[in-house]
């Protein structure tokens, strides 16, 4: 990225929502975007079966309308049942309810770069991934992945009219100082982290990764702020906690 940066490895968490079906394993090699893991929501729909003699089996797939059972009546009329809707038939409970599957919402969950797949958990997985690191003079709050983005010019402060919706998923650079209000309102329209001259202390939130690169006025050095424009729209990953940027290599 500039003079200042060097060449590191960064381990990112991928959250795994609870459920989800991983599709790599430990030691795998994943390309941008590749998908690592999908999670399907199941939605269910009960019907009253009772004492019925069942035309379908667990887990076989049904038509709207289709009949999926029938039963004798009285004076030997026979009564039919039929699938409210389409999906899979599921079984019927002890107490006469038959479950019908329809299909959900299907989750995935990408690779937001290209790496190694280092290590798997219950709740997520961390990706390694090469990168150009830039180190910051402080810095607060955990990992994340985001475009960067410029507000302003160098010697600007950051305002609370600057942050728009818009800048969900981006991460921010503020060539001079933040304050609390601003780290806020960026926190709850969803931006990933924020890139500042200077930070006062009750600015830095637990949630919002926070990054100071600051120079004797209090500014983001000219040389940082330049490389960063330069890259405007590139996708990194800001880490508070490490007091790192990391630029992937592939």
């Amino acid at each position: 990225m500039n003079d200042a940066a060097h060449i590191g490895d960064c381990l990112f968490p991928v959250s795994l929502p609870e459920g989800a079906t991983i599709l790599v394993k430990e030691g795998d090699s994943v390309l941008k975007k590749d998908v690592l893991a999908v999670k399907e929501e199941e939605e269910f729909k009960e019907i009253n079966l009772p004492r019925v003699s069942l035309l379908v089996s667990p887990g076989e797939k049904v038509e709207k309308d289709q009949v999926i059972a029938r039963k004798k009546g009285f004076f030997g009329k026979e009564m039919v049942f039929k699938s409210p809707i389409p999906g899979i038939f599921s079984g019927v409970s002890q107490n006469g309810l038959a479950r019908i599957k329809i299909k959900g919402e299907k989750t995935e969950i990408y690779a937001p770069f290209s790496g190694e797949v280092k290590e798997i958990k219950d709740s997520f997985l961390l990706l390694k991934f090469k990168a150009a690191v830039l180190k910051g003079d402080w810095g607060s709050g955990p990992k994340d992945v985001g475009a960067i983005e410029m507000l302003g010019d160098r010697d600007e402060d950051g305002e609370l009219s600057d942050i728009l919706l818009e800048h969900s998923g981006k991460i921010l650079v503020v060539g001079g100082r933040i304050f609390l209000g601003v780290a806020h309102k960026a926190e709850a329209i969803g931006v990933k982290g924020i890139i500042a001259g200077s930070a006062p202390r009750e600015a830095w939130i637990g949630d919002l990764p926070i990054l100071v690169f600051t120079d004797k006025e209090g500014l983001i050095p000219k040389e940082i702020w330049l490389g960063l424009k330069k890259e405007r729209g590139r996708e990194v990953c800001i880490s508070g906690e490490e007091k790192s940027l990391y630029f992937p290599l592939k």
